[in-house]
């Protein structure tokens, strides 16, 4: 009888260990895709950033032909 007892508090022993490992291994999966969602969350902001300064770029280029045509267009017809 207490020859079972402690051959199932070794075995209780040995799954609280690997449930343990487990539990450390999960933890750092969870370290790992928060870390991997603040990158991809600074990489979505970077993409914004670029995209927001290359449309003010052709915005502004556009705005130079409009008026560079409308100058001609008023200098012929004044």
């Amino acid at each position: 009888m207490v020859k079972q007892q402690v051959e199932e508090i070794e075995r209780l022993r040995a799954d609280n260990k690997r449930l343990m490992i487990l539990l450390e291994q999960q933890n750092q999966i969870i370290l790992n895709s928060q870390e991997l969602q603040k990158k991809a969350l600074n990489n979505t902001e970077l993409l914004l950033l670029e995209k927001r300064e290359e449309l003010k770029r052709r915005a502004e280029e556009y705005n130079k032909r409009r008026n560079h045509w409308f100058k001609k267009f008023k200098i012929k017809f004044t």
